[in-house]
């Protein structure tokens, strides 16, 4: 294959370059196979095939910058402005402020098994090991607590939280 025609076949020179050393490590793995005077077809072949090898891959990691650059625009439109970010931080402020609240009126063991399972965000096997219980045991305090937080918060507040 002319040098020019690989140019064609891969867009860069480098993308060339690389394709033309895997042409010359496939032929010197296979040279010991060859006849006396099949080297010249042969390495044409496996130069072709190699440099549509690296065509192909360099079209799927194209399309996968593609695809990584259009997520990252969707995802930097979806930011919020610095004044919704204000909101969103006062309203996480004041839901942290009503949870702590309704806290402080539980059972005080109830309380901590909702501060260990949805605050800290720990396992059910850590928070039976914190409390001292079996995992069984935990699960139905834990069913308990969460019943007395949202009667708590359903009497303070009106609604479902």
């Amino acid at each position: 294959m002319e040098r020019d025609e690989a140019l064609q076949e891969l867009a860069t020179r480098a993308a060339c370059e690389d394709a033309l050393k895997e042409t010359f490590v496939t032929v010197m793995e296979r040279l010991p196979q060859l006849d006396r005077g099949e080297l010249f077809p042969f390495l044409a072949t496996i130069a072709r095939n190699k440099a549509l090898d690296r065509r192909r891959r360099m079209a799927t990691e194209g399309r996968f910058a593609a695809a990584l650059a259009a997520e990252l625009a969707r995802a930097e439109a979806a930011l919020p402005d610095p004044e919704s970010l204000a909101q969103l931080s006062e309203a996480r402020r004041a839901s942290r402020e009503k949870i702590e609240a309704m806290l402080a009126r539980m059972n005080p063991r109830y309380a901590r098994a909702v501060r260990l399972r949805l605050l800290e965000e720990r396992s059910r096997e850590a928070c039976a090991t914190e409390l001292q219980t079996t995992v069984g045991a935990f699960d139905v305090l834990f069913f308990r607590a969460c019943k007395q937080f949202k009667a708590l918060y359903v009497e303070s507040y009106g609604g479902v939280p």
